[in-house]
């Protein structure tokens, strides 16, 4: 007689995908479970350089058949298992606005908020799928803060049907920048901000002791960079401009590639001091950077030299593990694809952990051990 865990007995299901979609590409990602201090541990990345979204956040129609054939093709390839996921879309295919409601009941929250985000973005209910996320729920008032999000209903089931092609199954899909955001409140920093941003679309989220303080959603100019660039490729860029002052002396913060990303570092400024004077106390120990975006040269050197905070890629957090030999640059690009895994793996295990408790016998608990002769 020898007894082992029964589960053992069955050919385990292959973990679950995060699948980020941006404008520029389609990352995937698969995770196995983390060690004892790991956050998350990425066993296996894929790319497709294509993506089915526009720069303003709608589908391209007219390429979907294309990027569903491609992306078929290539988990057909490289051997990607199918099966369930949870996918992250760009900010750009979003609405977003922070907004304050009247006390009321928490039945009819998530009714009002479809309401308000409707009357707000000023477009019909059948058109979007609306949501909430609480803002300064530690500060309890007369109010709710909330963050209102729409997502065309059209986006989503493009979406969703393009995967399901593929052998996938969506679970869930949300925006990147909140799914990278609870990854970073995982890292246990007590005042931090997230800056994900996107080919011509930022988002600057701001956190304190797990809640969120403050959000805005803003476009930046690719085209402006670079003509910035090519006019200090002749000796024409003027740096006096009354600009912000930097922050310290580093000659990185000085550096051309730091000077052409001064608008965007000018901007999340204006939204750390917003949230400081919304919420007292919240001004960020640390700037995490994420989306396609995060790895361009100068980047994080520029924020860091406008606000006076340390910034960097999330891809640094020590807490996630990265495949032995994959370059540390590319990390930041990648947390999207590893939100999304994480979130999948964890409502893969309540789903699991459900199914067991609904099929044990009674008396028994899924995790006793089942005896064979």
């Amino acid at each position: 007689m020898f007894s082992v865990p029964y589960r053992q007995l069955l050919r385990q299901p292959p973990a679950p995908l995060g699948v980020d979609i941006d404008e520029t590409c389609i990352r995937i990602a698969q995770l196995t479970a983390p060690g004892q201090h790991a956050l998350a541990r990425v066993s296996a990345q894929w790319v497709l350089p294509l993506s089915p979204m526009r720069p303003d956040g709608a589908v391209h129609q007219a390429g979907l058949p294309n990027v569903t054939a491609a992306l078929r093709a290539l988990i057909k390839s490289a051997r990607i298992p199918t099966g369930k996921c949870v996918v992250t879309l760009p900010a750009s295919g979003a609405l977003t606005e922070m907004a304050q409601l009247p006390p009321i009941a928490d039945h009819e929250v998530e009714e009002t908020v479809t309401w308000e985000a409707v009357d707000r973005f000023g477009l019909d209910r059948s058109d979007v799928v609306s949501g909430h996320l609480p803002l300064n729920a530690d500060r309890p008032g007369p109010s709710r803060d909330l963050l209102l999000v729409a997502v065309r209903r059209a986006t989503t089931i493009a979406i969703a049907d393009m995967l399901v092609r593929c052998g996938l199954e969506p679970m869930r899909m949300e925006l990147a920048p909140l799914a990278v955001m609870r990854l970073c409140m995982r890292d246990g920093i007590e005042r931090q901000a997230l800056l994900h941003i996107e080919r011509s679309r930022a988002c600057i989220m701001v956190m304190q002791d797990g809640n969120v303080r403050y959000q805005r959603s803003f476009g930046w100019h690719p085209a402006h960079i670079s003509a910035i660039e090519a006019l200090a490729g002749l000796g024409l860029a003027d740096t006096d401009d009354g600009a912000i002052p930097l922050v310290g002396d580093d000659a990185a913060a000085h550096s051309p590639q730091a000077m052409r990303w001064r608008e965007v570092a000018e901007e999340v400024l204006a939204s750390l001091r917003h949230a400081e004077r919304r919420a007292a106390g919240c001004w960020p120990e640390r700037i995490w950077v994420s989306g396609s975006g995060a790895a361009e040269p100068g980047l994080c050197e520029a924020v860091a030299a406008v606000c006076g905070t340390e910034t960097g890629p999330i891809g640094a957090c020590p807490r996630i593990t990265w495949p032995e030999g994959d370059a540390p640059e590319s990390h930041a690009l990648w947390a999207g694809a590893v939100a999304a895994g994480v979130a999948a793996r964890e409502a893969s295990q309540v789903a699991a952990r459900d199914a067991a408790r609904e099929s044990a016998p009674s008396g028994e608990t899924p995790s006793k051990i089942r005896r064979v002769a």
